[in-house]
């Protein structure tokens, strides 16, 4: 036992010791330098001298990405590596440039270990100069702005013609240097800069002296300046005028209020014999899940179908129980509505099932929802409930909508497409307009009323008597009748208020399992909480279903190695 543990020491002790012995990776710029020769016409002749110590390794590529922003572009001359030009390729001992914004440009060479080595790198920049308005204006961020190690010298000339005349005093926008001027040439010195460090440059020329006129860019950007208020007020007037005109479209066809809202009703009971399904689509004028889940109850009420916890284990991928829906028979008159929902719940390709269960109803009810809604829907217009007419207008609401919407969506996605390239993307904002128009009338569509006249006098009786149902979940209501609570229990499911209702009572040791559940609970307290829990997952169920000048600088980017 003695002779393993001294064994495995020294082999831990072995490997520790190997790992001290391999050199860390690490690697530093002795001098990064640049040399900025200004062109005719305010282009820029850029030659970068880096020259990096390789600690360890070993090292195979050294990369610089170059930004083309505030720039006409940006043309790699040459690249070499130790004083030797290199070939374009993506092999070892050549370099790989590729253009885009940033230009990338990467040196590939043979592995290297505690070395040194220096890479040149030449590019000219179109298009850098900026016109201010009483200047040329030179912003150029000389040393990469993102870099991971350390720069111990760096030294930043800029030479320029004759004809470009120096106004003001060269500044360090950025960053920290020793500036020094001679005629016709710039030096920026800079020492022990840690990785990270910026240095930013200014200079400025006499207007005209060393260009002409703006570069693209800035003119691009100028231009995008100069459109944006007309086409801001231009997206405006067309989502203003656009909506008003839809507003005073709905309300021509606005109901006025039904002369029975603010009368007391007598709403303790419900105001006739209306289906709960229909009471409860009444209300909100069409149909929903609350609505097909009073009618399962209704259905299981009435014995069409029986609802039980299910002897099954749960899974672990759910935490509640599951509860089984048995199709127990079809009598001839059940109504179309019901039929729709037996027609949802157990209908397949086969045929009709006998079973489902409460966690299939989401995605079932997602996707089959107008087997229940349409003939629902249907005999509410046989009852005189619905007024065909105002659903043709709402239908051309949601159409109005839809069709603004994508006209807008296409038209900004060509502005940016188009826009962006020749500097007119403020005109992104006329098409913006139209898709505030259709959400304006996406709103006035949901708010639009389909109901008829007398439509609209039942659903304000209906209103009232689900006000009284609310106001018992919530504590108001304190002289209630016995059996009140499974006699309402439909009504107050259509309304949205099933789980309230339930667990309201539950806490008034008020509630009664209805005769129609079943569970595996051998106890009247356990079947009670199996049934509410059930009333729970239900409820859910409908909550997971649902039908001038530039300004910035030029230059920066990221350098390293690897």
């Amino acid at each position: 036992m003695v002779q393993k543990l001294i064994v495995s020491f020294s082999l831990v002790m072995l490997l520790l010791a190997r790992r001290q012995a391999v050199p860390a990776k690490d690697y530093a710029a002795e001098r990064y330098d640049a040399a900025i020769m200004v062109k005719e016409g305010g282009s820029l002749l850029v030659t970068e001298t880096v020259t990096f110590k390789f600690v360890g390794g070993p090292f195979t590529y050294v990369f610089r990405d170059i930004p083309t922003d505030k720039t006409d572009g940006i043309e790699i001359r040459s690249a070499s590596m130790d004083d030797q030009t290199m070939q374009h390729g993506s092999g070892t001992g050549q370099v790989e440039i590729t253009y885009g914004n940033p230009v990338k440009v990467t040196w590939h060479f043979a592995p290297v270990s505690d070395q040194t080595h220096t890479f040149v790198l030449t590019y000219q920049v179109m298009g850098v100069f900026q016109k201010a308005q009483d200047a040329d204006v030179l912003n150029w961020i000389a040393l990469p702005t993102d870099y991971a190690y350390a720069i111990h010298s760096s030294t930043i000339t800029v030479s320029y013609p004759e004809q470009a005349i120096l106004i003001g005093t060269p500044e360090v926008v950025q960053g920290s240097a020793l500036v020094t001027t001679t005629p016709g040439n710039v030096v920026f010195s800079a020492h022990n800069l840690k990785p990270k460090t910026r240095l930013e440059i200014g200079l400025k020329f006499r207007s005209g002296s060393v260009i002409t006129q703006a570069p693209q860019w800035q003119q691009l950007q100028e231009l995008s300046i100069a459109l944006i208020p007309p086409f801001l007020l231009g997206g405006l007037a067309i989502f203003v005028f656009g909506s008003l005109g839809m507003i005073w479209y709905y309300r021509r066809y606005r109901r006025k209020p039904s002369a029975l809202e603010g009368e007391t009703f007598p709403v303790t009971t419900p105001p006739d014999d209306l289906p709960p399904a229909i009471a409860g689509a009444l209300l909100i004028q069409r149909p929903n899940w609350n609505n097909a889940l009073s009618t399962l109850f209704e259905l299981a009420k009435r014995e069409v179908l029986s609802i039980s916890q299910s002897d099954q284990p749960k899974k672990w991928y759910r935490s509640q129980p599951e509860f089984l829906i048995e199709l127990i028979s079809q009598p001839p008159d059940l109504r179309p509505h019901e039929l729709g929902l037996l027609a949802l719940l157990f209908e397949t390709k086969r045929g009709m099932d006998s079973t489902t269960s409460i966690s299939k109803i989401s995605r079932t009810y997602t996707s089959r929802y107008k087997r229940f809604n349409n003939p629902l829907k249907q005999e509410m217009r046989v009852m005189g409930l619905l007024d065909t007419e105002r659903q043709h207008i709402r239908r051309r609401f949601l159409a109005i909508s839809l069709i603004l919407l994508i006209l807008g969506c296409i038209a900004m996605l060509l502005s940016l497409l188009f826009g962006i390239p020749t500097g007119t993307w403020p005109i992104l904002f006329l098409p913006l307009g139209v898709i505030g128009v259709s959400i304006t009338v996406a709103v006035l569509w949901g708010m639009f009323s389909t109901l008829s006249e007398k439509g609209m006098q039942d659903a304000a009786r209906w209103k009232a008597f689900s006000h009284y149902l609310r106001d018992i979940t919530r504590g108001k209501e304190l002289d209630l009748p016995q059996d009140v609570f499974e006699r309402n229990l439909m009504y107050a499911t259509t309304f949205g208020l099933a789980e309230k209702w339930v667990k309201y009572f539950q806490k008034q040791g008020m509630a009664v399992v209805p005769p129609w559940f079943h569970s595996l609970a051998t106890t009247n307290v356990d079947d009670l909480s199996h049934f509410v829990t059930m009333i729970a997952v239900s409820h859910a169920v409908g909550g997971s279903s649902g039908a001038g000048g530039g300004g910035g600088a030029a230059g920066g980017g990221s350098s390293g190695a690897g």
